[in-house]
């Protein structure tokens, strides 16, 4: 619209210049209403003849990871084009890719950028604007050129090497018997790398040693390879406390991957319940594609769950086979969380909990009360407050800290 109104004023004042019997003034704005017009055809034959080009050069990436795009932005025409400005539209957080550029004509400019993924969910990269503005600042024509498309950014994993499933009668006890190429906490001894071997294994300081590859053998962990683990994600809105990365939903996604991440790699099959904006739940598989619908359900899981945990645990236990291990994280401290908990054991089921100290992130109410509950009910239990190192708070050789600081988790008054 301001560009039709600035063409019709100086289209219009030359006419009006003549009823002035002025020759001169005449003369000057038809010079003007001429530039204009030029301005007006510079900024649009600007935007004609162009082709855009968006590559992305990572794909499932995560939380706390650069992200890669590469905008390439041919010039088709025999016409030059000066002063343009290119701008890859988003809504991915921290996200900025503007550039003003100049081609000559069949001329290509290319250029890479990256961004830093600080928050997982369904983004939208949106079409490239090009805006074109004539020198004398009068004209400005935008044109959209390709398509829109999604972009999911997975939850952070981290590396919790030192974690371990609660070990058992119904589940074997101690560790198993006999090595295993899989990784666990502990590595019984160092032998030379064999075809296959992971080289995530290699021992570096025998290598060194002794000239030759070395590779370190792992003890199976308490319930074998082969038992299901479920993960049993609170995301009701009223128990949440924090903003942000700084939350007990984004803590508890963080967590759920990660442990997701550590028993997918060693094959084995894992299944997701987690009640937020719909109520996902995932059957315990194993594969790429289970992979896939795990973390594509983590990224876009929302705390806005309105049932309690209590009553989804209730709800969905018997979805979970006997024999499995269902790992709860939970920012609730309520009493009546603990008998869900305790009922999946009676069902054959080896629960295990991980508390959100509510009070560290803003909330009331802290956990050392349910955490006395639920061990005097046998369940083994982590609690991570806020600024923890989440490796350090699931180190399963630290499991008796959680007492050590049982005195700090109280009411807030």
């Amino acid at each position: 619209m301001k560009n039709k109104t600035v063409l019709l004023v100086f289209l219009v004042v030359p006419v009006l210049a003549l009823g002035t019997g002025s020759s001169l003034l005449y003369r000057v704005t038809y010079v003007l209403a001429f530039l204009a017009l030029l301005g007006y055809l510079w900024s649009r034959l600007n935007v004609i003849g162009l082709k855009v080009e968006v590559q992305q050069g990572t794909t499932n990436v995560q939380v706390g990871q650069w992200m890669e795009e590469s905008v390439v932005v041919h010039n088709k025409s025999w016409l030059p084009k000066l002063l343009l400005e290119v701008h890859h539209k988003t809504d991915i957080p921290g996200h900025s890719n503007r550039r003003l550029i100049h081609l000559l004509p069949h001329q290509s400019t290319t250029w890479i950028t990256k961004t830093l993924c600080q928050q997982r969910g369904l983004f939208s990269f949106g079409a490239i604007s090009v805006a074109s503005q004539d020198p004398f600042g009068l004209f400005s024509i935008r044109s959209s050129l390709g398509q829109p498309r999604p972009i999911l950014i997975y939850p952070a994993t981290l590396e919790l090497a030192n974690f371990m499933l609660p070990s058992g009668k119904m589940l074997g006890e101690g560790y198993h018997q006999g090595r295993t190429d899989r990784s666990s906490p502990d590595a019984s001894s160092v032998r030379e790398y064999v075809f296959g071997d992971s080289f995530g294994h290699i021992h570096w300081r025998s290598t060194a040693r002794t000239g030759k590859l070395m590779v370190k053998d792992f003890d199976r962990e308490p319930a074998g390879p082969s038992g299901e683990v479920w993960f049993v994600l609170d995301m009701q809105l009223a128990v949440q406390n924090g903003e942000g990365a700084e939350s007990t939903a984004e803590y508890g996604v963080t967590i759920a991957a990660s442990l997701a991440k550590k028993y997918m790699d060693t094959n084995r099959a894992v299944g997701l319940i987690a009640w937020g904006d719909k109520q996902y739940r995932l059957n315990a598989q194993r594969g790429e594609q289970q992979w896939g619908r795990l973390f594509e359900t983590l990224a876009v899981v929302r705390s806005q769950g309105k049932v309690p945990l209590s009553d989804v645990i209730s709800s969905t236990q018997e979805h979970i086979g006997p024999n499995a291990i269902a790992i709860v994280i939970t920012s609730a401290s309520k009493e009546s969380l603990v008998a869900p908990i305790t009922l999946l054991g009676e069902r054959g089921i080896r629960p295990l909990a991980i508390l959100l100290d509510a009070v560290s992130f803003g909330g009331r109410t802290g956990s050392g009360t349910i955490v006395d509950w639920l061990a005097s009910a046998g369940v083994e239990t982590y609690v991570v407050r806020k600024g923890d190192e989440i490796e350090m708070a699931l180190d399963s050789r630290l499991r008796g800290w959680a007492g050590k600081y049982r005195g700090a988790l109280t009411v807030r008054k």
